[in-house]
């Protein structure tokens, strides 16, 4: 029985392969990303955003919204932007004309959404 041995100066893990799973041994692991917009290869890409009126945009929502806007861009796609009221009692009209504000500020316009349409409405969801 032959031991394995690992880890750093300060904690050793010994590992005994006759009781440890297969996968300790194989990592022949290898990431593969694709983009694939539908079933169809040559559909547009559609990205949404659905943020939830409770408070103003907060940074990591812009963040997403950029990456969104970005990459929608230059693929020739659409982004939709959806208001999702998951919280009706904390959601506010003044919140979602500030998410609104702050987008068109930060000069992100989208494809569909609220004061545009579109054929997969409605865009404000409670």
């Amino acid at each position: 029985m032959v031991a394995l041995v690992a880890g750093t100066p300060w904690m050793r893990i010994r590992v005994i392969p006759e009781f440890a799973p297969p996968l300790i041994f194989r990592c022949h692991f290898r990431r593969n990303f694709s983009v694939r917009a539908s079933i169809d290869i040559n559909a547009p890409v559609r990205v949404r955003f659905a943020p939830s009126p409770i408070n103003n945009i907060h940074i990591g929502g812009a963040q997403t919204t950029l990456f969104n806007y970005l990459f929608a861009r230059s693929k020739g796609g659409k982004l939709l932007l959806r208001i999702e009221v998951i919280y009706l009692e904390r959601s506010s009209r003044e919140s979602k004309e500030a998410i609104l504000r702050d987008l068109a500020w930060l000069g992100l316009d989208w494809d569909e959404g609220p004061g545009i349409g579109g054929d997969y409405g409605p865009y404000r969801k409670s």
